[in-house]
Order: structure tokens, then C-alpha cells, then sequence
């Protein structure tokens, strides 16, 4: 009520305050609207649309034909020849880096053991620096690629696995001398180790700089190769770099006892000039894959692109009978035929283009690689200038007609634009009962509605129908949202409009004061997440009342909106959890009932034993003895009290809503009392003589004992069905965490103890029954089918009364079941 109430100020303030403007502004929108309906009527009659769509498809095919044409261009045998001349030296050129690197790498280890073994450290720690250094020059060997064993042909200077054998093969020779002269201790030996060491390591640096040279000669003539054609400029570059890092890698070996040979020798084989050769070999190979695959590329473009001309010729051609056939004749049906005839050209040129793309991919000779070469540029040339003659076929196509009423439609739209510069101008004139930001917003959209509509116009004068609908609906958006703006910005401006807005704002205080109170009880009965939805919307009415209090209408009802909904929210949330405690309480009732009726049973089952016992002991006797009748007596009493518990299970079965099982459990009161009856003493009530443990009493209980097995059986069954249920549920819940929403095929729980499914069985069960002891009956006395009633044995009759009782119960409960569930013709008290 209050929101209403706050949104009857708001009218209110806008009639007072907005007045003609807001008329004006709904009017203007409506123009719009229409004046948007009408152009897309027009393009959908006239064709306009779909030949904006063909201009567009054949202005985009010409860009990518441009672009292929280009491709051709560029391409020539000279620099592919480079190319190819160029790949093997930039090969060489890496391996012989690799080499050099390997050598370098361990040289260096060479050098730094000889510097260990002429100090005063054990020679063990020279063996382990060889060892690390041989680990370290196979783990390169290994990332680099290369096998272990050299090649039979391969130098060590160029080839890098005969680098890496000749690196493990002087490390090994180093170790051995090391373990020869740790065994073998001699004066000197250390002196003539080391020298030993840096002779070797000095071998290797000198491989290693002949490997650097190579590698840096080898890129030098890739280098020379690419400059003999015009070859992009970065592999030069990267070819030259790696030239450049190999000559810095170069250096002079130390000589053995030399000041300088153990340390301070120079570095070969550097990382940077191994990195700069292999970028400089992968971006080669790179290129000429791209040149390889550039013939076969552009032969499918252009088979790709002629399917689109085709379709593009199609879609003319439709364009162009539709003219011919329109009320204003053949106008512009010429232009669309030529269009289309030049969408035609342009294909079967992109086909030729297509077959010159392969033969100049799979020609062997130079000779046909060269003519397919032109035949695929010569098509590629002839189909960007056949889809511009049909873009300038297709602009020429518009009828006087569609032109003139386009034009009105620009001056029309033109027109809207000057109405809404004026709305803004009156917006702008306006001194109070505005907020300044809103005022301000609201001419900022309405200046962007009166661009968008001259843009519409401008796109209409030029033939752009759907880049006219697009600023129209442009317009429409910037005048909802300058009206929106408008209202938004509205104020109390007289003494009885403040007065209201401050009534409102006290009402939506004491709204708030409830809904803290609200939550504070929520919170003490430990119901939180309603408490959290009750204190957000009282949040919510906070900030509604302090709108009120500014003279926010608009803000104002945006707020009490957030209190609706949170209020919705927390009415579900205590729903719900009113929902989760039913069936709690709904679970704990069917369990103690299970185990009731388990107790129930068992009890009735021991009294059964007991009469049969007593029928027994009773054979061929005429009288019971005093011994036996006791022993009745206390059964009867027994299964009296039974007979009192299941009137109380039936009660509590109804009371749950579960009719049926509730009936069911009466039928066992009725069989128990019956029983009770016969094997007590004699009464009034009493049919026989008392003390009859016979056929008919046995009957009465086994009626009892079967319908409780059927509960019994019935409510486990429920309880696993519910084990099992929340068992899913849970797995659901762990497998899928934020998947919001419910499967709308998914029935609704029912909201009782026992599903309908499980009353409908045990009515089945229930009415089987009846009909497996009417027939038992026929077939005891098959007579009575001929007897008259009064002509029927009393007992006989009474038990066949009890059977059609027994029968209307269960026809009357599943005429009650099937309306509960909506079974056509079984509605709630429609039947007898």
C-alpha cells in the first residue's frame, strides 16, 4: 500500500511539475515508434534489406579478393629459390652453435677440475665436478635431439653428436687419469694431472671455436642467399644476429701452464649464439612452410569464395524477377540482372583463380609453376573488378519510387530530430521541482535521441534502410531514458506535496522498525537466513524512508520494491524451513510407527502361537479344562489391548493424513476385538459360547497378522525410499554446487507421511483380499450361490457382511484417493 501510495505521489508531482513536456515526450516516442515500424515495413516489401545484405556480402568478398591478389603479388620463384639456397646454411649454421656450445660446455668443466686438482682439495672433488660435467653435456646432447653415437661422416666442428662423443669421450679420459692418480699416488702427479686436463679442455675449446666460426660462416651465407631476392627483412635480421653471436663466441684456446689456462679462458660456444641460430633456422623453416602452403591456401579461398559469388548471384537474381514481377514494373530490375551477371563474372574468375592456385602448388617444372602463378593472379584481378561492377550495378538499382518515399521517411525523421532539440530546450527552461543531475542527464539523452535521429535520417536519404532502423532504435532507447531521467529528478515542490512525502517517509519508518523487530525474534530462534532476508529488507525500507525524506519519489519506489522482495524471500525461506521441519517431524513419526507396528505384530503373533497351541491341547475334548480356559482368557485379554493400540496407530495414521493406512489399521482393531471375543468368556456380545480357539477365531487373526505385515512392509519401504532419497540429494548437492532452479518435470513431494503410490498397493492388497475370501467362501458352500438369504446360515451371512463391508470401505477410499490425485470422474464428493 504504501509503494501504491508513493507511486500516486510521484503522478502527482509529474503532472505538476513535467506537464505538457511528458505528454510531448510519450507522443514523440510513439512517433518514433511508428516511424521505425514503417521503414522496416518498407525494406521487408521493397527488398531493401535483403540488398543491403548482397551489398555487404559482395563488398566483403571484393576486400578479400584485394587481399588475395596481393598475396599473389608478393610471391615470386626468385625468392622461394633464396629461400630453399638458404635452409640448408641456416641448418648447418645451428648444428654447428650446438656443437660449439657442447665443446665450450665441457671444456669449461675440463678447466675447473684441472684448477681443483693443482689446489689442495681432495682429487675426489675434482671427479665429481667431471662427473657433473659429463651429466651436464648428455642432458644437452639429449634436449637437443641428438643420438649418443656420432655420425659416421659427422665432425665434431659441425656436427653436434660427434661433438658430444668427442666431450664424453676427453671427460672420460680425464677421469681415468684422476683415478690412476688417486690409486697410484706419485710425487708430481697432481701437477702432471692438471696439466693433463688443461691440455684436453684447451683441444676442445679449440673445436669449440672452430664450431662457433662454422656456425657463424654458415648463417653468413644464408644471410647472402636471402639478400640475392627480396626475402622478408626479419629473417635477414635473425640471420645476421646469429652470425653475429657466432663471431663473439669465437676465441683462443689457453695453452697448457700458461698463466691464463686454468682461469680466465675465454668463453666459446655461448648460449646467446646457440638461442640466435636456432630462432634464426625456425624462423626460415617457418617461411617457407607459409610459401609452401600459400599456393594450396589460396586455392581454396577462392574455390570457398566462388560458392559464395554463386550464392551471392543467386540472391541478385531473385532480387532482380521480384522487380520485374513488383506493381511498378521492371524499374531496377535491369540493374539487379547486370549485378548478378557481374557476381556470375566474378565467380568464375575466383574458379580460374582457384585452378591456377593448384597447378602452381602441384606443377613440377618452373614453367607451369609460372603460368599457374598468373592464371591465379589474372582471375584474382578480374573477380575484385567484376564484384565492384556489381556493387555499382546493385547502388543503382532503387526504384524513383522507394527513393521518393525515402526521402519523405528522411524528412519525416528530421523532423523528429527538431522536435526532440526542442523538448530538450524546454527541459533546459525548467527552474524548479527538478533535481539538477536528473535535469541534466535527461537533456544529455535527449540530445543523444536527436543525433541518432538525424544519423536514421541522413542513412534513409543514402539507401541505408537497416543502418536506419539501427539509429531509430538508438533514438527510442536515448527517449526512454531521458524520460526516465525526468521522473527520476522529480521533487516535492508545494507545502501538501512536502507534507505527503513526509507522511510516507514516517510510515516507511515504522515499516522498518517492524522489520528489525522481525529480525531480532528470527535471530533468537536461530532462524538466520530469514533473519538475513528481514534485516535486508529493512535495509531496504531504510533507505526508501531517506529517499522520502530528499523528495525521491522515484528512488523511493525502487526501494520499496528491494522490500517486497526481500520480504517474498524471507516468507519462502521460513516456508521452507517450515517445510524441512514437517518432514523431520513426518520422519520421526513413520519411524516410531514402523517400530510400533513391528512391536504390534510381533505381540499378535505370539497370541496366534498361543491359540494354536490351546486349539491343540484341545482336541477331541467336549470341555476346555479350567488350565486351558485360563490360558484363553489371557489371549483374549491380550489381544484386546492390542486391539487398543491399533485403534490408537489408526488414529495417529489418520491424523498424517494417510486415510488409507489409517482404514487398514481399523480393519486389525475390528479382526483383534473380534478374536478377543471368541476366546474369551461368554458375553452378550459374544457369538458362540466364549473359549473358541477354532478355525473362526484363527481367521480373525490371520486377517489381523496379514494386513499388519502389509503396513509393516509398507512403511519400511517408505523409509528406505526416503534413505535413499536424501542419500541423492546429497550427491546432487556435492556434484553440482551453483546450479540454481528446479527440474520442471520433477514432481511436487508430497506433503504427507506415506506417498499415494504406497496407499494405492495397499488398497490393491486390500481389495485382492476381499476377493481371495469371497471366493474361498463359494468355494466352501457352493450353494449359497442358489440359497436365499434367509435360507443362509447366520454365521455364513454375517461373515459375507463383513466382506461387503469391507468391500465398500475400500471402494469408497479409492474413489477419495483417485480425486485427491485428479482422476477424471473421481473428484472430491462427486461420487456416492
Amino acid at each position: 500500500r504504501l509503494r501504491k501510495d508513493t507511486e500516486a505521489l510521484q503522478q502527482d508531482l509529474a503532472e505538476e511539475v513535467l506537464g505538457e513536456w511528458a505528454a510531448a515526450m510519450a507522443e514523440l516516442e510513439r512517433r518514433q515508434a511508428e516511424a521505425l515500424a514503417d521503414n522496416e515495413r518498407r525494406s521487408r516489401e521493397g527488398g531493401a534489406l535483403e540488398r543491403e545484405r548482397i551489398a555487404s556480402a559482395l563488398s566483403e568478398l571484393a576486400q578479400r579478393e584485394a587481399e588475395i591478389e596481393a598475396l599473389l603479388a608478393a610471391r615470386d620463384d626468385a625468392s622461394d629459390q633464396a629461400l630453399a639456397a638458404a635452409a640448408p646454411k641456416a641448418e648447418a649454421a645451428k648444428d654447428a652453435a650446438r656443437a660449439a656450445q657442447l665443446l665450450g660446455s665441457a671444456a669449461a668443466g675440463l678447466r675447473r677440475a684441472a684448477g681443483e686438482v693443482q689446489g689442495d682439495e681432495p682429487l675426489t672433488e675434482a671427479e665429481e665436478t667431471l662427473r657433473q660435467t659429463q651429466e651436464a653435456v648428455a642432458r644437452q646432447a639429449r634436449q637437443s635431439g641428438e643420438a649418443s653415437e656420432p655420425s659416421a661422416s659427422g665432425s665434431p666442428s659441425s656436427d653436434p653428436t660427434a661433438a658430444a662423443a668427442e666431450a664424453q669421450e676427453s671427460i672420460e679420459q680425464a677421469l681415468e687419469s684422476l683415478r690412476t692418480a688417486r690409486e697410484t699416488p706419485q710425487a708430481g702427479s697432481r701437477a702432471e694431472v692438471a696439466a693433463e686436463l688443461e691440455a684436453q679442455a684447451a683441444a676442445l675449446e679449440a673445436l669449440a671455436s672452430a664450431a662457433a666460426e662454422a656456425s657463424a660462416q654458415a648463417a653468413d651465407e644464408a644471410s647472402a642467399a636471402l639478400g640475392e631476392a627480396q626475402v622478408p627483412g626479419e629473417l635477414t635480421e635473425s640471420l645476421a644476429a646469429a652470425a653475429g653471436k657466432g663471431s663473439q663466441a669465437q676465441g683462443t684456446p689457453g695453452e697448457p701452464g700458461e698463466p691464463g689456462a686454468s682461469e680466465g679462458a675465454p668463453e666459446v660456444g655461448s648460449e646467446a649464439a646457440l638461442e640466435a641460430a636456432i630462432e634464426a633456422d625456425r624462423a626460415l623453416d617457418a617461411e617457407l612452410e607459409q610459401r609452401d602452403f600459400l599456393p594450396a591456401a589460396i586455392a581454396g579461398a577462392q574455390a570457398e569464395l566462388a560458392e559464395l559469388a554463386r550464392d551471392a548471384e543467386a540472391a541478385l537474381r531473385r532480387q532482380a524477377d521480384q522487380a520485374a514481377a513488383a506493381s511498378e514494373g521492371a524499374e531496377g530490375a535491369e540493374e539487379l540482372s547486370a549485378a548478378a551477371e557481374a557476381a556470375a563474372e566474378a565467380a568464375a574468375a575466383m574458379e580460374r583463380s582457384s585452378e591456377g592456385a593448384q597447378e602452381l602448388d602441384q606443377a613440377p617444372g618452373a614453367a607451369e609453376r609460372q603460368a599457374g602463378a598468373q592464371a591465379a593472379s589474372q582471375g584474382a584481378q578480374a573477380a575484385r573488378e567484376a564484384l565492384e561492377k556489381a556493387l555499382s550495378a546493385l547502388g543503382a538499382a532503387s526504384s524513383s519510387a522507394a527513393q521518393e518515399a525515402a526521402s519523405q521517411a528522411a524528412a519525416e525523421q528530421q523532423q523528429l530530430a527538431e522536435e526532440a532539440q526542442a523538448l530538450e530546450q524546454q527541459l533546459a527552461d525548467k527552474q524548479a521541482g527538478l533535481d539538477p543531475e536528473a535535469q541534466a542527464a535527461a537533456e544529455a539523452a535527449l540530445e543523444k535521441a536527436a543525433e541518432a535521429m538525424q544519423a536514421a535520417a541522413g542513412a534513409m536519404q543514402a539507401g541505408q534502410s537497416g543502418q536506419a532502423a539501427s539509429s531509430q532504435r538508438e533514438a527510442m532507447d536515448a527517449l526512454s531514458e531521458a524520460a526516465r531521467e525526468a521522473e527520476a529528478g522529480l521533487r516535492p515542490e508545494t507545502p501538501e506535496q512536502e507534507a505527503a512525502a513526509a507522511d510516507l517517509a514516517e510510515r516507511q519508518k515504522e515499516i522498518e522498525d517492524d522489520l528489525l523487530d522481525l529480525a531480532t525474534r528470527l535471530e533468537e530462534e536461530d532462524r538466520d537466513e530469514a533473519a538475513a532476508k528481514v534485516a535486508q529488507a529493512a535495509q531496504a525500507a531504510a533507505e526508501a524512508s531517506e529517499s522520502l525524506q530528499e523528495g525521491d519519489t522515484q528512488e523511493a519506489q525502487s526501494a520499496e520494491r528491494e522490500v517486497e522482495d526481500a520480504l517474498d524471500q524471507a516468507r519462502e525461506e521460513l516456508e521452507a524451513e517450515e517445510e524441512r521441519y514437517q518432514e523431520l517431524r513426518r520422519e520421526e513419526v513413520l519411524i516410531r510407527m514402523t517400530e510400533e507396528l513391528a512391536t504390534l505384530l510381533e505381540s499378535h503373533q505370539a497370541q496366534m502361537a498361543e491359540t494354536l497351541e490351546v486349539d491343540a491341547a484341545s482336541a477331541g475334548r467336549e470341555t476346555l479344562s479350567r488350565a486351558l480356559k485360563l490360558r484363553l482368557r489371557r489371549v483374549a485379554r491380550e489381544e484386546e489391548l492390542l486391539a487398543d493400540k491399533a485403534a490408537e496407530l489408526g488414529a495417529a495414521l489418520s491424523a498424517e493424513g494417510s486415510a488409507i493406512f489409517g482404514s487398514a489399521m481399523g480393519e486389525v482393531e475390528r479382526d483383534l476385538r473380534d478374536a478377543a471375543l471368541e476366546l474369551g468368556a461368554p458375553t452378550d456380545q459374544s457369538r458362540g459360547e466364549g473359549y473358541d480357539p477354532g478355525e473362526r477365531t484363527q481367521a480373525y487373526q490371520e486377517n489381523a497378522e496379514r494386513v499388519l505385515r502389509w503396513l509393516h512392509e509398507a512403511l519400511l519401504e517408505e523409509e528406505q525410499r526416503r534413505r535413499e532419497e536424501d542419500q541423492g540429494e546429497a550427491g546432487e548437492e556435492a556434484g553440482d554446487e551453483g546450479d540454481e532452479g528446479e527440474d520442471p518435470d520433477q514432481p511436487e513431494p508430497e506433503n504427507r507421511l506415506v506417498p499415494s503410490q504406497a496407499e494405492l498397493k495397499l488398497l490393491r492388497s486390500m481389495e485382492l483380499d476381499v476377493q481371495r475370501s469371497i471366493q474361498q467362501t463359494i468355494d466352501a458352500w457352493p450353494e449359497l450361490l442358489e440359497l436365499a438369504p434367509e435360507d443362509v446360515n447366520p454365521l455364513i451371512l454375517e461373515d459375507l457382511m463383513r466382506l461387503a463391508d469391507r468391500h465398500h470401505r475400500v471402494t469408497k477410499l479409492f474413489r477419495e484417493l483417485a480425486g485427491r490425485l485428479g482422476v477424471p470422474g473421481f473428484e472430491t464428493g462427486d461420487q456416492p
